[in-house]
């Protein structure tokens, strides 16, 4: 995603085409309103000048000034400063399909259940997800905040020595603080990539802990949350872009003098306007 968004930023910049190479058939089926011209691999896309940058999650000012010939750039592009003055237009294209939207809607209301939530409250989210019901700072119903819990391959020790630092417990219960002191109701749908792990560090009653079994729902319920609370990696970092409210982020994700560490550079990762925590 960080790829196409920046391919696509690049190119308006600088009065090209945006275009990209093989677009992953995921991304196709996922969002619907993908507008970039999708070219084979072949000898001729081979041909292109090759623009690469070596610090995939920082932003490269060469890409605002590119010859204007049919050029390759690099991988990861991890920066929203590609693409910010796009945004809208970004958000637009990445539009989830009806299915993956029905799908969102399915798993939220059938965990919403299973976890004894009433019929009235169950609609209510819904209704904020499907954007036809709005809540208010002090309203009877909740604010709806969507977390998303990555650890998994991030706590292997190979992904450790990389630099890949994981938000802990701590930190979840500071960012969910800080919607609870704003709004008089709250109801956190936590998506995790280890239900163990939150399950026993997590006990509040207002936490829907689950998530499903395909990569694009979990993302798409996600942007239909009103705000999104984001710990580690680029999965969230789009949920929580597409839900266009506050975000909320793990200030500490890289250790210093790793490999991640010395490619991250912070002010490039993650936008103006979003909230650092610990």
């Amino acid at each position: 995603m960080f790829e196409y968004a920046a391919m696509f930023g690049i190119a308006k910049t600088n009065n090209m085409t945006p275009a990209g190479i093989d677009l992953d058939s995921s991304l196709i089926t996922a969002f619907s309103s993908l507008t970039a011209v999708n070219l084979p691999e072949n000898n001729f896309t081979r041909s292109f000048k090759q623009v690469i940058t070596g610090r995939h999650a920082s932003y490269d000012k060469r890409y605002e000034k590119l010859e204007r010939i049919d050029t390759v750039i690099g991988v990861h592009m991890q920066s929203w400063k590609y693409f910010w003055n796009y945004r809208e237009d970004i958000q637009r294209q990445f539009t989830f399909s009806q299915d993956v939207a029905e799908n969102a809607y399915k798993a939220v209301k059938d965990n919403m259940l299973d976890s004894n939530r009433t019929e009235a409250e169950t609609n209510h989210v819904i209704g904020v997800m499907k954007g036809l019901t709005h809540t208010t700072k002090n309203g009877a119903f909740s604010v709806l905040v969507g977390i998303h819990v990555r650890r998994g391959d991030y706590i292997s020790q190979n992904n450790i020595n990389y630099g890949f630092r994981i938000a802990d417990e701590n930190y979840l219960r500071n960012a969910m603080k800080l919607f609870l002191d704003e709004y008089r109701n709250v109801t956190f749908l936590m998506l995790c990539t280890d239900l163990a792990w939150c399950k026993e560090k997590i006990h509040t009653t207002n936490v829907i802990i689950f998530s499903t079994p395909v990569p694009a729902v979990d993302m798409c319920i996600l942007s239909k949350s009103q705000h999104v609370i984001m710990t580690v990696g680029t999965f969230g970092w789009w949920g929580a872009f597409l839900s266009r409210g506050k975000v909320v982020y793990y200030a500490s994700p890289a250790t210093s003098n790793t490999t991640y560490g010395n490619v991250l550079v912070i002010e490039d990762f993650f936008p103006p306007g979003w909230i650092a925590l610990t």
